[in-house]
């Protein structure tokens, strides 16, 4: 009988849901109170004067990309936010909970505030707000977001950033709308794991700054590091332990500077590669943009004692090895060492021989020692070890230095190279204001959904969002050490200044909410007022200073180095083979550092970047070094029984200063002539001025080094001229 009377009951309330719930109803019931008299635009609270509280929970489904150049996350995910609106209170006899798209009721204004892309609204008109009869309103929205990330990339590829999700009531202050969270962090139910980063953590905080609510929905990421270790990592430190083997290399093969250099420009092009994906920010750093610069000075070191081991291995072998040189490689090969051991075995051996330290030969017929000759006998010993002391370096030649010191700069470079590996590679009516300088478009500012806030003066308050994209006046004559001063200028538009009058209480742009930016400063702001053409215009002028330390570190050390390895093709011996190679390679990674330059520039002709004309220039001298280089060789590799022409002779001695000599020499000479002996040394003077013959020393390859050395020394000095000229101002234009 129980179950009947709980069957009957529950059929009744069934019938009367459903019969409640017809469209017909529910019509009639929509046009009574509450909905009948409410509106809207109304702030949801009998007493205007208290806040709405705004509970959100935020559903991360997806992090879509990462973009660490621009300092950008994109994001997907929806939230349900909830509050009570106080004039959508019923009886729930009838209908408990209804659920109609979001444009019939009053919704908190919600905006991604670090939004990139845009500040308009969340939210979409198809969104359904679900409110109980208590007044308890839900309303799911979906969030695709492109927000702001301050970038750290000290540690890349093993880096971890914190970004986040900034959410804030537009147009209202704490005490209208607060917003919160109920939950500490976000909620991962939906979430799809992301390829290249890893989500360590979330977190969900709230904020009021400047009496605006903030949440801030906070995401700690981690890249994942595979794809950089074997396409990156692994083939740098390849490329670190290779560059030491260019000490192992025959001297003889010809192949020495050509596989240093090589290795220099391939560090130039890992360096570029690995600065592409970074933000250009000079703090912080990457580790490992030091680390490959570095690498990329060891390179250059490589490069500089690569020529100077060369030279060592192409002395001619009947020139004596200085005598401090040769005990410097007995040194390093451990020579001196092996004498100390030697002999102090032998002075072990000599104690506790018989006859108390005398040897037979020392004792007379009777037994007793004989006496020496004191002096003798000590002095031919303390000779001969001396001339032992010099004879054991005496087989040291110039072909034993170099292998010495190739052994020595191979284990040199390969210890260096690890040091650096391990130490970095371990981190109403509105006014109709237009953006009249944007280069995107000239509509009006402001959208539907910005609210005004008017008192009971008739004091109106608009709160306009804007992301824009504004032309500028780029003088770039000093890059990277440039200053920009850009403006963004605001117009009443269609209207005068007698009609609308712009003015401003502030002499300057508020920086409260202002994210640092990695490339750039803001040194000063400024706003001005002007009149044209009886039009009024806001200009707020920015001033910015570029941060050079990304582009010092990655292309102005690298040239400055290229520069001053580019005239030490002079000093390659002539028979090495790699001559016209090194000059032209020089003169290959010249062009790619301009085409480097020049990707990051305007192509405007005036102002052109002062770094643009001195890597022309160094790309002109490094295109004569490789004719003159070309030139040399052929003097040197003359056929020495052909005689050397009498114009290059007489510049040979200019250059080597032998007429200079000559002249000294004759003036000592004068000085000490007596005055009996002046007609003889006048016979004397007359024979040598017809001698012809003062120049005949100079063979071809005496002309070819001479001419080594002097280009060697007008190339040092052009690039120092070039580099002090060009590089200089650059670096006091800040």
């Amino acid at each position: 009988m129980a179950d009947r009377r709980f069957f009957l009951v529950l059929a009744v309330c069934f019938f009367t849901i459903v019969s409640a719930n017809t469209p017909e109803k529910f019509r009639t019931w929509l046009g009574n109170d509450p909905f009948k008299s409410y509106n809207k635009r109304i702030f949801p609270r009998s007493n205007q004067n208290e806040n709405v509280t705004v509970d959100i929970k935020y559903y991360l489904i997806a992090i879509t990309g990462f973009d660490e150049v621009a300092g950008q996350m994109d994001t997907v995910g929806y939230m349900k936010v909830q509050w009570k609106n106080e004039f959508l209170i019923w009886s729930s006899t009838d209908i408990p909970v209804i659920s109609l798209p979001q444009d019939n009721f009053w919704l908190p204004s919600l905006v991604v505030s670090n939004s990139v892309t845009t500040l308009f609204e969340v939210g979409h008109s198809s969104y359904p707000v679900r409110i109980t009869s208590d007044g308890d309103c839900e309303w799911t929205v979906g969030v695709v977001a492109k927000t702001a990330c301050a970038v750290d990339v000290s540690y890349y590829p093993f880096d971890i950033q914190n970004c986040k999700v900034t959410l804030n009531p537009w147009g209202f202050t704490d005490n209208q709308i607060y917003l919160m969270s109920s939950e500490s962090s976000l909620d991962l139910t939906h979430y799809m794991e992301n390829v290249q980063w890893e989500l360590k953590t979330t977190s969900i905080e709230t904020k009021s700054i400047s009496s605006t609510s903030f949440l801030n929905l906070n995401l700690e990421i981690k890249r994942r590091p595979g794809y950089f270790i074997v396409n990156m990592v692994i083939p740098i430190l390849i490329l670190g332990l290779l560059n030491g083997m260019v000490f192992l290399l025959p001297a003889d093969s010809g192949e020495r500077v050509g596989f240093a250099i090589t290795a220099f420009l391939t560090f130039a092009v890992f360096l570029t590669m690995v600065s592409a994906n970074l933000p250009r920010a000079a703090e912080p750093m990457s580790l490992l943009c030091y680390f490959l610069t570095l690498m990329l000075v060891l390179s250059a070191l490589s490069c500089v004692i690569t020529i100077m081991t060369l030279r060592v291995y192409h002395q001619d072998e009947d020139s004596e090895v200085p005598k401090w040189l040769r005990h410097v490689i007995a040194f390093m090969n451990f020579q001196k060492c092996k004498k100390w051991c030697c002999s102090s075995k032998k002075s072990k051996n000599s104690v506790g021989a018989d006859n108390d330290g005398f040897d037979d030969d020392s004792l007379d017929e009777h037994g007793l020692p004989m006496k020496k000759k004191l002096g003798y006998e000590d002095t031919k010993s303390e000779a001969s070890s001396e001339e032992e002391e010099e004879d054991d370096t005496a087989d040291i030649t110039w072909r034993k230095v170099g292998k010495t010191l190739d052994i020595f700069f191979f284990s040199l470079f390969i210890l260096g190279t690890l040091i650096i590996a391990v130490f970095f590679l371990d981190q109403l009516w509105k006014p109709s204001i237009v953006l009249s300088n944007s280069v995107e478009s000239l509509k009006e500012l402001g959208d539907k959904s910005y609210r005004i806030r008017i008192d009971n003066n008739g004091n109106h308050e608009w709160v306009v969002g804007i992301v824009s994209k504004t032309a500028c006046s780029i003088d770039i004559t000093y890059y990277p050490f440039d200053k920009q001063s850009c403006n963004i200028t605001f117009n009443p538009w269609g209207y005068t200044q007698s009609q609308i009058d712009l003015v401003t209480t502030e002499t300057k742009v508020d920086l409260t909410h202002y994210q640092e930016n990695v490339e750039w400063d803001i040194t000063s702001t400024m706003v001005v007022k002007q009149v044209v053409d009886s039009s009024v215009y806001i200009n707020f002028v920015l001033n910015m200073e570029r941060k050079p330390g990304y582009f010092v570190i990655n292309m102005i050390i690298p040239v400055l180095i290229l520069s001053l390895l580019n005239g030490l093709v002079f000093l390659l011996p002539a028979d090495s083979g790699e001559r016209v190679g090194y000059a032209i390679t020089a003169f290959l990674t010249f062009a790619v550092f301009l085409s480097m330059v020049s990707e990051n520039l305007p192509k405007a002709s005036e102002p052109m970047s002062m770094l643009c004309y001195f890597l022309t220039l160094m790309l002109c001298l490094s295109a004569v070094s490789t004719i003159v280089t070309i030139l040399v060789l052929r003097v040197h590799h003359q056929h020495e029984e052909s005689e050397v022409p009498k114009y290059l002779r007489h510049i040979i001695a200019f250059i080597k200063c032998d007429k200079c000599k000559k002249v000294c020499c004759r003036e000592d000479k004068v000085k000490d002539i007596s005055p009996d002996d002046e007609e003889e040394e006048e016979d004397d003077d007359d024979e040598l001025g017809k001698n012809p013959d003062d120049t005949i020393y100079i063979t071809w390859k005496v002309a070819a080094r001479v001419l080594d050395y002097f280009f060697f020394l007008v190339f040092l000095g052009s690039t120092s001229a070039i580099t002090v000229f060009f590089l200089i101002p650059l670096a006091f234009a800040s």
